[in-house]
């Protein structure tokens, strides 16, 4: 149905996120796509279809590299890559941390994540620019708090009205250039935070 997490059509930022902490860390990586473009925090709850959907992608990759010998697991972590379209669903700045962190307790427990790392995308600013700086500060003031959650990345409320070329056709997303230029910020700024740069 709708909420179930889709295959990536090839446009985003994973292959170049991966590509960069394979060159500047020398290290491989497994790097697990679970996306479901516009779906707002309450969808990532437990018990939810997406959180499951998570779940049973993130056990079947670690099922599968757990019985290889030539495969040894290092440092684990997720990053979350949630537009801010709580703006059209949510409720309050609080109501937000509080489904988050739910999310993120429950995925870092589950797996034995060393951390989470949350990403602001922001949006073109004459959609709901009030509403867009709400989730933002959430994210911020929630990675601000907790040592086992990190801001990898964030782009200004105006960033879409300044870099027209960076764009789709819908003016709200990213365009593959934009996407590959996305992934290599949100590495350099995990890999910074894990001691390897």
């Amino acid at each position: 149905a709708g909420d179930h997490i889709e295959q990536s059509t090839g446009s985003c930022a994973l292959p170049s996120f991966v590509e960069n902490y394979v060159k500047k860390t020398k290290r491989r990586v497994v790097a697990i796509h679970a996306g479901r473009g516009g779906k707002d925090i309450s969808k990532f709850q437990v018990g939810q279809v997406l959180y499951n959907d998570i779940v049973t992608k993130t056990s079947a990759c670690f099922d599968y590299i757990n019985k290889s010998p030539y495969i040894t697991v290092g440092r684990k972590f997720y990053i979350m890559v949630q537009g801010e379209s709580d703006t059209s669903t949510t409720f309050t700045r609080e109501d937000y941390i509080t489904r988050y962190l739910a999310f993120h307790n429950s995925l870092k427990s589950k797996f034995n994540f060393e951390f989470g790392g949350l990403l602001t995308i922001g949006r073109n600013s004459a959609l709901n620019a009030q509403g867009i700086m709400k989730i933002c500060q959430a994210k911020y003031e929630v990675a601000m708090k907790k040592d086992d959650i990190i801001m990898v990345g964030n782009e200004p409320l105006d960033y879409y009205l300044n870099h027209k070329n960076l764009m789709l056709a819908d003016n709200v997303h990213y365009n593959a250039e934009a996407q590959k230029g996305l992934g290599e910020s949100m590495c350099l700024n995990t890999i910074s935070y894990m001691g390897y740069d």
